[in-house]
C-alpha cells in the first residue's frame, strides 16, 4: 500500500471540482460521495491554506513500543516497527483517510469531513456524532487487521475533532501537504492521554477542544448509546470526561480499552 502523493490529493482536488472522475471503492462509504453532497466543497477546496475545513485527525501508534525496541539495533527496530505502520497505512487508505506523517512507530491520520454520508443523513445524524462513527470503523478495521496479520501488538490512538487548515508546504523538488490548526494539538494531547494506560489491550481517545464543538458531550452521549446497536466495538468506559488539555484547552473526551463484539474484557 502506498502512502498518498501530492499527485493523489491534487487528482481528489480534480475530482472535487469535476475534472477528474474517481471511483469509490466498492462496499465502503465513501469520502468522495460525501463530498459530493456538499455543495460548498468546490469553494472551500480552491482556497485550501486560505480557510479552514471540519476534519477527525487521529495519532495511532504500537503500545509499548519504546519497551520493545530498547537495546534493539535499527534494523531489529525496523523489523518490528515497520509490518505495523504498513498495516496502519492499509486500513487508513482504505477507508479514505489520508495520511499526514509517520514517525517512528506513530501515525497521523486526517478524515476530511466534506459533507454528510447518505446513510448517516438519512437518520439525521449531526456531524460529530457522524465522525465518530468513522472513527469505530477505522479502530474496529485496524483491531481485525492486527489479528489477521498475527503481529504481536496492541495500538492506542488519540483523534480529535474540529477544524483545521490544509495547505501544501516546501519548495522543488520536496513538497508536501500538512495540517495546521489546535484539532491535531488536541488529537496530539489525547493520544497521550491514553499511551501511559495501565489498561491492557488496544485503547483510543475520542473527543474535541470544547471551543471547536460545543455540543460535543452531548454528540458523544448519543454516539455511545447508539454504538451497540449499530457498530462492532465497545468501550469499557464509557464516561465522557472533561479535562484542561496542557497548551490547547478545555476538552471532552471519552477514553477506554476498544474490543470487537463477542471479545471478553
Amino acid at each position: 500500500m502506498v502512502i498518498p502523493t501530492c499527485k493523489d490529493l491534487e487528482r481528489f482536488l480534480l475530482h472535487i471540482n469535476g475534472e477528474e472522475k474517481l471511483v469509490p471503492l466498492k462496499g465502503r462509504r465513501s469520502l468522495t460521495e460525501a463530498v459530493e453532497l456538499n455543495k460548498e466543497a468546490p469553494r472551500i477546496i480552491s482556497t485550501f491554506g486560505k480557510k479552514e475545513f471540519k476534519a477527525v485527525v487521529g495519532f495511532v501508534d504500537m503500545r509499548g513500543f519504546s519497551s520493545k525496541a530498547r537495546g534493539k539495533t535499527p534494523l531489529e527496530v525496523h523489523a518490528l516497527v515497520k509490518p505495523f505502520i504498513d498495516l496502519v497505512i492499509k486500513v487508513s487508505t482504505g477507508l479514505q483517510w489520508f495520511i499526514d506523517k509517520t514517525i517512528g512507530d506513530e501515525v497521523m491520520v486526517i478524515r476530511p469531513i466534506f459533507g454528510q454520508d447518505v446513510q448517516y443523513s438519512l437518520i439525521e445524524l449531526k456531524t460529530p456524532t457522524y465522525t465518530v462513527m468513522e472513527i469505530t470503523s477505522f479502530v474496529s478495521e485496524l483491531i481485525l487487521a492486527l489479528r489477521e496479520s498475527n503481529l504481536d501488538c496492541n495500538f492506542s490512538g488519540g483523534f480529535a475533532i474540529g477544524k483545521v487548515v490544509l495547505d501544501r508546504v516546501g519548495v522543488d523538488p520536496f513538497k508536501e501537504w500538512t495540517c495546521y490548526g489546535n484539532t491535531i494539538n488536541a488529537a496530539k494531547r489525547l493520544q497521550s492521554e491514553v499511551s501511559c494506560s495501565k489498561e491492557p489491550g488496544n485503547i483510543i481517545a475520542v473527543g474535541s477542544l470544547k471551543y471547536e464543538v460545543p455540543d460535543i458531550k452531548e454528540q458523544l452521549d448519543v454516539w455511545l448509546q447508539m454504538l451497540p446497536a449499530v457498530e462492532r466495538i465497545r468501550l469499557s468506559d464509557c464516561t465522557p470526561e472533561e479535562k484542561q488539555l496542557k497548551g490547547v484547552g478545555e476538552a471532552i473526551f471519552v477514553q477506554g480499552q476498544v474490543v470487537l463484539k463477542g471479545d471478553n474484557i
